[in-house]
């Protein structure tokens, strides 16, 4: 992502399933025209996709400025299948395998020039090795949710 001007962050702590964050945002000042970069971090694949398109709706309509960006990291079904063998219950919901699958289904909710790093190329840049059993990270520029 390019170098921006001081920004502020504000920590809020919500539950993502319902409303109340989003109006707990507004309310400590959050200004939905300023440009935004939201990380949605380890927590995707304990999402359903119906669950992760409603967050991404929220999110663009919390986000008018044309300026708006979104990195998140997504678990492979391998990734996701060793998670359920090793816990008692089953938590991961959502995983994808390849590249184009992303770019699919991330474009449908409002993301454009998606660029996906596996977790072993950005290993390689810092000289080490990484299990296959992480897909990737994303990063993206989301349209408002007016167009």
């Amino acid at each position: 992502m390019p170098a921006t001007t001081p920004c502020s962050v504000v920590e809020i702590p919500g539950n993502l399933s319902n409303e109340n964050w989003s109006r707990m945002l507004r309310e400590t000042g959050f200004d939905v025209y300023q440009p935004t970069l939201w990380l949605a971090e380890g927590f995707l694949h304990y999402l359903t996709e119906q669950q992760i398109a409603l967050l991404f709706n929220r999110i663009r309509q919390l986000s008018l400025s044309k300026q708006t960006s979104i990195a998140f990291d997504l678990v492979s079904s391998r990734f996701q299948s060793t998670m359920r063998r090793a816990v008692a219950h089953d938590i991961f919901q959502f995983a994808l395998d390849h590249e184009n699958d992303v770019h699919r289904i991330f474009s449908g909710l409002g993301c454009y020039d998606i660029e996906c790093t596996s977790f072993q190329e950005l290993g390689a840049m810092y000289g080490r090795k990484i299990s296959r059993d992480r897909s990737f990270v994303v990063e993206a520029k989301m349209h408002p949710a007016n167009t």
